[in-house]
């Protein structure tokens, strides 16, 4: 049995564009004793008007430490970069400006100053050279190190999480080539429990929750189209009333921003029979319960039938072999008694001990029957044989 389904972003019954969900007038239940479920998404059409330098996890926000050539103490504060698709050179005169504000922000302890900046890009070698050429006696710093996003904006910058000290004395320069375009793949993800599927995308070997795997092949404006089918993903609900969907970046478990703009994406809910699996080893005892198939149950029943036959064949022969003795007088035998012998070790043991292999000698005596102190003279058995 397979559900197919086609969603827009704005039909949703509640939540945001990009975290939303919808609800099933009729639940999703397995038709099928051992049925389960499988998703399969089979299109997706997402606007690129999202921006790589968004504010997504405060990915715009960057801690700096500023001093004067006046005061004693470095002022630490933030500054916040506009949100937006940026060029290298655009992104200088963003951060220069953004820098220059902070610097002009009166505070307590913080005298104003106006610093020069002369940063560059090479195209080159894709390198940002940090450069501030007044006042003297006065420091920058670019506090990349701070946290996970802070390390993650650095590489806008060419920097791999390290910290950025200009002075008028000192300059800084990218230890890598600038990447502006961190968000190179989209992630649709639900709240659809799968089996077993891990993921180590944002954090390492985390429960996943991805359905699908968008790559980014076009420009900011237009559409990123992506046609192909998505292996099936197990899941373990039973039942399916409702499904939160939601659209991430490669950076943030975040729902990412596309300015209002909706979405769509086509999947289908597939019931399909668990497979049987044959255990690799008997210590799985978990897989011994396992549906037999009807040749091997056939094989079973053969197999008991079989042993009942046996077995009803030997209680005929003792029956038989009752009703031919019945009537006669059992003859008079002489039994071989084992007496019990103390080994030199001092254990005594008896002739019908599992420890057969530890007994050096066993004597025995010859008793007949009328000996046998379970059996009395005036026992009329006794009287008759004698």
């Amino acid at each position: 049995m397979r559900y197919s389904y086609n969603i827009n972003s704005s039909q949703r019954q509640s939540g945001t564009n990009t975290d939303y969900n919808i609800d099933f007038s009729q639940p999703i239940t397995p038709l099928s004793k051992y049925g389960r479920f499988i998703v399969t998404v089979t299109s997706i059409s997402v606007p690129f008007s999202f921006y790589q330098l968004s504010t997504t996890d405060n990915l715009n926000v960057l801690p700096v430490s500023l001093k004067n050539p006046v005061d004693a103490n470095p002022k630490l504060t933030t500054i916040s970069l506009q949100p937006g698709n940026y060029t290298p050179y655009t992104l200088i005169t963003q951060l220069n400006s953004k820098l220059l504000d902070a610097c002009l922000t009166a505070s307590t302890g913080f005298t104003p100053f106006t610093p020069t900046f002369n940063s560059t890009y090479n195209p080159t070698t894709g390198h940002i050279t940090f450069v501030l050429l007044s006042p003297v006696g006065s420091e920058i710093r670019l506090l990349f190190s701070s946290t996970t996003t802070t390390r993650v904006l650095s590489g806008f910058f060419g920097m791999d999480g390290t910290d950025i000290v200009m002075t008028p004395v000192t300059t800084s320069s990218s230890v890598r080539p600038c990447l502006l375009n961190p968000v190179n793949y989209l992630f649709l993800r639900s709240s659809l429990k799968q089996y077993r599927n891990r993921e180590w995308t944002i954090q390492p070997d985390d429960v996943s929750d991805i359905l699908y795997r968008i790559p980014i092949g076009t420009n900011q404006g237009t559409w990123i189209q992506f046609d192909v089918a998505s292996e099936p993903v197990y899941i373990v609900d039973s039942a399916i009333s409702t499904i939160n969907f939601y659209l991430t970046s490669n950076l943030s478990y975040t729902g990412i921003n596309l300015q209002g703009l909706a979405w769509s994406f086509a999947f289908s809910i597939s019931e399909v029979v668990a497979p049987d699996y044959i255990p690799i080893t008997e210590a799985l005892a978990s897989n011994k319960l396992a549906r037999l198939s009807m040749e091997e149950r056939d094989t079973m029943v053969k197999e008991l039938e079989d042993l009942k036959q046996r077995e009803l064949q030997r209680l005929q022969k003792y029956r038989d072999k009752l009703e031919k003795t019945k009537g006669e007088t059992p003859a008079v035998e002489e039994v071989a008694v084992p007496t019990k012998t103390t080994s030199p070790s001092g254990v005594e043991y008896s002739g019908g001990s599992h420890l057969m292999e530890y007994t050096p000698s066993v004597s025995y005596s010859t008793l007949s029957v009328f000996d046998d102190p379970q059996r009395r003279p005036e026992d009329p058995v006794l009287q008759e044989i004698a």
